[in-house]
């Protein structure tokens, strides 16, 4: 039973999603996922806000988690997708509040979005994440996604890179 509300982030709301953002890359940087640092995704929330891509979850009036959410890809397509021709729903920056972590939130989150992605058309609920965060991986594979052929990796200026796998679901 999903006991939490999915909706749009608000302008208002900004500075309490950066700080929730803020903690959950100190909580990966402690367990050594150095992913995300203090620009990604923190600086990415207010335009998230601003083009209303940006949604949280809410449960008993608290922000448990929140993501970006679009129907078009946040990143060049290296990888082998199930369909081509299916339309997707696109989810970014999914994050849970550390002070929800292990309550279920990230489940509950992922079945809203995956309601919310079917009631606009989408074949599929698509996601990047990064080779190295194990437990995202094993959130994703418990929540019935699958991962895709190929690996997205990104080069930084400074020349470091990312590795991220590719997973859908099928809706």
């Amino acid at each position: 039973m999903v006991d939490m509300i999915m909706r749009r982030a608000h302008m208002s709301e900004l500075a309490v999603l950066k700080e929730m953002y803020a903690r959950i890359v100190e909580r990966m940087n402690a367990r050594e996922l150095a992913i995300w640092d203090d620009v990604y995704p923190v600086e990415f929330l207010q335009n998230d806000i601003e083009c209303n891509s940006l949604y949280v979850f809410e449960r008993s009036g608290s922000i448990v988690a929140a993501c970006a959410l679009s129907d078009q890809p946040s990143f060049e397509n290296q990888l082998s997708w199930s369909s081509e021709k299916d339309s997707a729903i696109y989810l970014d920056r999914f994050g849970v509040n550390v002070e929800h972590s292990r309550q279920g939130a990230g489940t509950q989150a992922l079945e809203l979005i995956e309601q919310w992605s079917r009631e606009q058309g989408a074949g599929y609920l698509r996601l990047l994440v990064a080779c190295s965060n194990l437990p995202a991986i094993a959130l994703y594979e418990k929540c019935g996604f699958t991962q895709v052929g190929g690996i997205h990796r990104q080069v930084f200026e400074d020349g470091s890179f990312l590795e991220e796998f590719g997973f859908e679901k099928r809706l």
